[in-house]
């Protein structure tokens, strides 16, 4: 069996949406021999024509480089995350190739940091388009601004990186590492950014790249989802939701009540368990068995929540389309066709 020592991170399979096209980002790993120490790593961008449901072209990254997130697109261009390992230095760099025939055209470095010890990395480099500006998140200490049309970089900004080793008496760096599937959160011109390699949730003047608050260490130390502004607060959820002010960074109130403690404390009861989401004024908020509805304002109670195990279910993540609440488990998609009454179900339909 391969070891696990040489592997860091999970593979994850984003699609993006742009028009009528569809694109996702293809990674594919071969294992020559049982101790993983020959690999070989091969990727593509894959553009499907959604008219046709044929594929469009597809796109290989440079020599020795490999895609490493999600694409994103405009009405030109996509833009992806590539990354170059060796065994001294990782580097990053953002390649924008046109989306009508798939030809380069420009890239731009972003960042070198040390190599991992892992011999195949899953990374998860995030992009956010805001207009002309795109934002990246490389979870490798340095956060940026580029123009769309030419690559330019406009900021760059470094954070403090938080560095614990990975032993056998603690497999996981640190409970940040779960926000490695998420980009940064934009909202008018400000940026809010959870990385995986930082104890801090920070936000930043998005047009410009200047600081604009920090929370203090491992303060919001669970928090991997940014779900949307309401009445000025950015509401944000890990184990418990919170309602960020998103001028200052203050955190005015969680769910449920506690929050900003050590990442050692006990867990907190009800736990979230996936990403939820705001529809209108409401938020639906998964946990494990139950999904939990609240105002979005006041953060109070709105419904009796709804209990998944009646369906056989789990939490999962949510997203909200014309009416249906439509849930992916881990092994399970699931759909549930609102009534009238917010908060309540009538039925729901499975995958598989």
């Amino acid at each position: 069996m391969a070891s696990l020592d040489r592997y860091e991170g999970v593979p994850r399979f984003s699609l993006h949406a742009q028009e009528r096209h569809l694109i996702g980002v293809d990674r594919r790993l071969q294992i020559a021999d049982e101790d993983a120490i020959s690999t070989t790593r091969t990727d593509c961008v894959t553009v499907w024509n959604l008219q046709s449901a044929r594929i469009g072209h597809q796109i290989v990254p440079s020599e020795g480089w490999h895609f490493s997130g999600p694409p994103v697109s405009d009405h030109r261009n996509i833009y992806v995350m590539e990354r170059h390992q060796d065994s001294v230095q990782t580097s990053l760099r953002v390649a924008a190739f046109s989306l009508t025939d798939g030809q380069p055209v420009w890239r731009t470095a972003v960042t070198k940091s040390r190599a991992p010890s892992s011999t195949v990395v899953w990374s998860n480099d995030h992009l956010t388009l805001n207009e002309n500006l795109l934002i990246v998140q490389t979870h490798a200490g340095v956060v940026a601004g580029l123009d769309t049309e030419k690559g330019r970089t406009r900021w760059l900004l470094e954070y403090p990186r938080l560095q614990v080793p990975r032993t056998s008496a603690n497999p996981l760096p640190h409970r940040t590492i779960f926000r490695r599937g998420n980009a940064c959160f934009v909202h008018h011109d400000i940026a809010v950014f959870a990385s995986a390699d930082c104890q801090h949730v920070f936000a930043v003047d998005a047009n410009h790249g200047n600081l604009l608050w920090a929370t203090p260490p491992d303060s919001l130390a669970d928090v991997i989802h940014f779900l949307g502004v309401r009445d000025g607060h950015l509401i944000a959820s890990g184990d418990r939701l919170y309602w960020i002010e998103l001028v200052s960074g203050r955190v005015i109130r969680a769910f449920p009540e506690g929050g900003g403690a050590p990442p050692n404390e006990s867990l907190p009861v009800p736990r979230g368990f996936g990403r939820g989401l705001i529809a209108g004024n409401l938020i639906y908020y998964p946990t494990r068995d139950r999904i939990f509805f609240l105002d979005a304002v006041t953060g109070s109670l709105a419904a009796d929540p709804l209990e998944l195990r009646l369906w056989g279910l789990t939490g999962g993540n949510l997203m909200w389309h014309n009416g249906v609440m439509v849930m992916a488990t881990a092994n399970r998609i699931a759909a549930f066709p609102a009534t009238a009454k917010p908060g309540s179900f009538a039925g729901h339909s499975c995958m598989p």
